[in-house]
């Protein structure tokens, strides 16, 4: 599940949404069996991404695409509601909601979603050009300035960003590269990268109280390329803390380093 995180924070981003929840609590508090933490590990060491993607808004609002337009009869009445629009349309541009005095055909910009919608490759590219869905085969890429990376099935291949490139062989990942200020990647004093892989309990059955199962998560490996002038590269812990320095070589205006895949190291931090 490491692509949910990153996958709901672009589509939120992209949507121009005004907000994101991901768990429904039961009590006004912290829930008591910590369900969340059993089974979604890896999502928690994305939360700093996501909020990169969605709060810092580093993945624009895209153009209409698909316009519903409702008369409040209608909408507040219990008749079904026939779905206008595929929904790879969603990587697209934005779909939404209008009302209007009385009920008018739905719009769809059918020009935007040929130029942009491979039916045959199975890969939707977003009007904003700053990430692409490769749907059939199951992987998104990043393009924006402060973010780039993927998420999604990408054991084998080669990721090719504008400033971040990526080779990894683990099945399924997320390997995503963000700048710590409010500045393109290759201009930033300060880089974080997030490698999450996928994860597991070590053993079945429900917590109790705040004790949750020990969680297995697989550690992802392979090379991150970075258009940058940085020079220093450090594993980082899931809490933040570096693990120490990772060797890094640069070529021509890259920097190139190998994810070895440690124990306990979610991140990696790029800096002078």
């Amino acid at each position: 599940m490491a692509e949910s995180v990153p996958l709901l924070a672009t589509v939120g981003a992209f949507q121009g949404w005004d907000a994101l929840f991901q768990f429904a609590p039961s009590s006004p508090g912290w829930e008591t069996q910590m369900s969340g933490l059993q089974v979604t590990p890896g999502h928690y060491a994305l939360y700093p991404i996501a909020a990169m993607i969605f709060r810092r808004m580093d993945v624009r609002a895209g153009d209409v695409v698909f316009e519903r337009l409702r008369d409040p009869g209608y909408q507040f009445s219990f008749a079904r509601d026939e779905r206008g629009a595929a929904p790879e349309v969603l990587a697209v541009g934005r779909v939404h909601n209008r009302y209007v005095e009385r009920r008018t055909p739905d719009v769809l910009r059918q020009d935007l979603v040929e130029k942009l919608w491979d039916k045959q490759a199975g890969v939707c590219r977003a009007g904003t050009g700053e990430f692409d869905w490769h749907y059939k085969d199951g992987w998104l890429r990043l393009n924006a300035e402060r973010t780039q990376g993927a998420f999604g099935a990408l054991g084998g291949r080669r990721i090719e960003c504008p400033d971040v490139k990526i080779e990894t062989p683990n099945p399924h990942c997320a390997v995503i590269v963000t700048a710590m200020e409010k500045k393109p990647i290759p201009e930033a004093g300060r880089l974080l990268v997030a490698a999450v892989g996928r994860a597991m309990n070590m053993k079945a059955g429900p917590a109790s109280g705040t004790q949750v199962p020990p969680c297995m998560m697989e550690p992802v490996k392979g090379t991150v390329s970075v258009k940058t002038p940085l020079r220093k590269v450090y594993a980082v812990t899931a809490v933040g803390y570096r693990a120490g320095e990772v060797k890094a070589e640069r070529k021509g205006g890259w920097l190139t380093f190998r994810m070895e895949g440690a124990p306990q190291v979610l991140y990696y931090e790029i800096t002078k």
